[in-house]
Protein backbone atom coordinates (compact mmCIF):
# COMPACT_ATOMS: atom_id res chain seq x y z
CA UNK A 1 0.00 0.00 0.00
CA UNK A 2 1.10 3.83 -1.09
CA UNK A 3 0.35 6.31 1.62
CA UNK A 4 -1.26 9.39 -0.53
CA UNK A 5 -1.72 12.54 1.54
CA UNK A 6 -2.92 14.58 -1.78
CA UNK A 7 -5.77 12.32 -2.46
CA UNK A 8 -7.67 13.20 1.08
CA UNK A 9 -9.89 15.48 -0.69
CA UNK A 10 -10.86 12.75 -2.85
CA UNK A 11 -11.91 10.89 -0.19
CA UNK A 12 -9.27 8.16 0.42
CA UNK A 13 -5.41 7.81 1.68
CA UNK A 14 -3.91 4.83 0.46
CA UNK A 15 -3.64 3.19 -2.82
CA UNK A 16 -3.03 -0.65 -2.94
CA UNK A 17 -3.01 -3.26 -5.43
CA UNK A 18 -3.23 -6.81 -5.57
CA UNK A 19 -2.24 -9.62 -8.14
CA UNK A 20 -4.20 -12.84 -8.69
CA UNK A 21 -2.72 -16.27 -10.36
CA UNK A 22 -3.00 -19.64 -10.53
CA UNK A 23 0.05 -21.56 -9.81
CA UNK A 24 1.71 -23.74 -12.27
CA UNK A 25 3.35 -26.72 -12.13
CA UNK A 26 6.79 -26.68 -10.60
CA UNK A 27 6.05 -23.78 -8.44
CA UNK A 28 5.97 -23.21 -4.86
CA UNK A 29 2.32 -24.50 -3.31
CA UNK A 30 1.50 -26.39 -6.50
CA UNK A 31 -1.12 -28.97 -6.09
CA UNK A 32 -1.14 -31.27 -8.82
CA UNK A 33 -4.40 -32.48 -7.23
CA UNK A 34 -6.18 -29.53 -6.42
CA UNK A 35 -9.30 -31.11 -8.94
CA UNK A 36 -9.83 -27.88 -11.18
CA UNK A 37 -8.25 -26.10 -14.12
CA UNK A 38 -9.96 -22.82 -13.79
CA UNK A 39 -11.22 -20.86 -10.94
CA UNK A 40 -13.23 -17.25 -10.45
CA UNK A 41 -13.39 -14.83 -8.43
CA UNK A 42 -16.75 -14.55 -6.44
CA UNK A 43 -15.95 -11.92 -3.57
CA UNK A 44 -14.03 -10.38 -1.41
CA UNK A 45 -14.14 -9.80 2.17
CA UNK A 46 -11.71 -6.85 3.40
CA UNK A 47 -11.22 -6.42 7.23
CA UNK A 48 -9.23 -2.92 7.78
CA UNK A 49 -8.16 -2.56 11.34
CA UNK A 50 -9.07 1.12 11.99
CA UNK A 51 -6.96 3.89 13.48
CA UNK A 52 -9.24 4.45 16.83
CA UNK A 53 -8.39 4.16 20.75
CA UNK A 54 -10.24 0.88 20.66
CA UNK A 55 -8.18 -1.66 19.32
CA UNK A 56 -10.99 -4.03 18.11
CA UNK A 57 -12.79 -1.40 15.89
CA UNK A 58 -12.72 -3.23 12.55
CA UNK A 59 -14.04 -2.03 8.89
CA UNK A 60 -15.47 -4.79 7.05
CA UNK A 61 -15.89 -4.35 3.37
CA UNK A 62 -17.83 -7.09 1.30
CA UNK A 63 -18.68 -7.48 -2.30
CA UNK A 64 -18.95 -9.48 -5.06
CA UNK A 65 -16.13 -9.27 -7.28
CA UNK A 66 -13.55 -6.97 -6.83
CA UNK A 67 -13.66 -3.30 -8.72
CA UNK A 68 -16.64 -4.54 -10.84
CA UNK A 69 -14.43 -7.28 -11.64
CA UNK A 70 -14.68 -11.10 -11.46
CA UNK A 71 -11.53 -12.65 -13.32
CA UNK A 72 -11.53 -16.26 -14.30
CA UNK A 73 -7.87 -17.51 -13.55
CA UNK A 74 -6.32 -20.59 -15.90
CA UNK A 75 -2.61 -21.56 -15.65
CA UNK A 76 -0.64 -18.94 -17.73
CA UNK A 77 -3.89 -16.67 -18.42
CA UNK A 78 -6.73 -15.26 -17.10
CA UNK A 79 -10.46 -13.91 -18.43
CA UNK A 80 -11.81 -10.81 -16.78
CA UNK A 81 -16.01 -10.66 -16.31
CA UNK A 82 -17.05 -7.86 -15.29
CA UNK A 83 -20.76 -6.55 -13.85
CA UNK A 84 -21.85 -4.45 -17.35
CA UNK A 85 -21.65 -8.63 -18.99
CA UNK A 86 -18.76 -8.32 -20.97
CA UNK A 87 -15.55 -10.68 -21.09
CA UNK A 88 -11.93 -9.55 -22.17
CA UNK A 89 -9.53 -12.43 -22.62
CA UNK A 90 -5.02 -12.01 -21.39
CA UNK A 91 -2.76 -14.09 -22.45
CA UNK A 92 -1.16 -12.56 -19.14
CA UNK A 93 -1.63 -15.24 -16.47
CA UNK A 94 -1.58 -12.44 -13.25
CA UNK A 95 -4.71 -10.49 -13.39
CA UNK A 96 -3.82 -6.66 -11.31
CA UNK A 97 -6.02 -4.76 -10.00
CA UNK A 98 -5.69 -1.06 -7.57
CA UNK A 99 -7.84 -0.11 -5.25
CA UNK A 100 -8.06 2.63 -2.33
CA UNK A 101 -9.10 3.30 0.85
CA UNK A 102 -9.79 5.79 3.43
CA UNK A 103 -8.35 5.11 6.83
CA UNK A 104 -7.21 2.18 8.73
CA UNK A 105 -3.65 0.47 10.78
CA UNK A 106 -3.75 -2.86 8.69
CA UNK A 107 -5.50 -4.50 5.63
CA UNK A 108 -6.30 -7.78 5.08
CA UNK A 109 -8.78 -10.76 4.45
CA UNK A 110 -9.78 -13.22 1.60
CA UNK A 111 -11.31 -13.82 -1.41
CA UNK A 112 -13.69 -16.05 -2.08
CA UNK A 113 -13.07 -18.35 -5.00
CA UNK A 114 -15.67 -21.26 -7.35
CA UNK A 115 -13.87 -23.84 -9.40
CA UNK A 116 -14.75 -23.54 -12.60
CA UNK A 117 -16.90 -20.43 -13.39
CA UNK A 118 -19.04 -18.85 -11.45
CA UNK A 119 -21.85 -19.63 -14.29
CA UNK A 120 -20.26 -23.75 -14.42
CA UNK A 121 -18.75 -24.40 -10.79
CA UNK A 122 -17.23 -27.64 -10.83
CA UNK A 123 -16.68 -27.35 -6.66
CA UNK A 124 -17.52 -25.90 -3.64
CA UNK A 125 -16.17 -22.43 -3.19
CA UNK A 126 -12.76 -21.74 -1.10
CA UNK A 127 -11.46 -19.07 0.04
CA UNK A 128 -7.80 -17.22 -0.51
CA UNK A 129 -6.44 -15.16 2.23
CA UNK A 130 -4.59 -12.63 2.09
CA UNK A 131 -2.30 -11.43 5.34
CA UNK A 132 -2.92 -8.02 7.31
CA UNK A 133 -0.32 -5.92 6.00
CA UNK A 134 0.25 -2.49 6.83
CA UNK A 135 -1.34 0.63 5.95
CA UNK A 136 1.54 3.22 7.28
CA UNK A 137 0.25 7.57 7.08
CA UNK A 138 4.27 8.36 8.38
CA UNK A 139 6.54 6.47 5.68
CA UNK A 140 9.28 8.55 6.06
CA UNK A 141 8.85 9.30 2.08
CA UNK A 142 6.35 10.48 -0.41
CA UNK A 143 6.56 9.16 -3.86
Amino acid sequence: AVFCPWSRQLGFRFIYSIQLRLLTGGEEGYDPDRGFATCQLKSRHWRIQLRHHDDSSIQAVNGDGVIGMYPLLREGSHRVDSQMHTSVESDVGTFSYQSCTNEGVSFGGHLLFVPGSIEEPTGPPFPVYLDAFPLDDNPGFLY
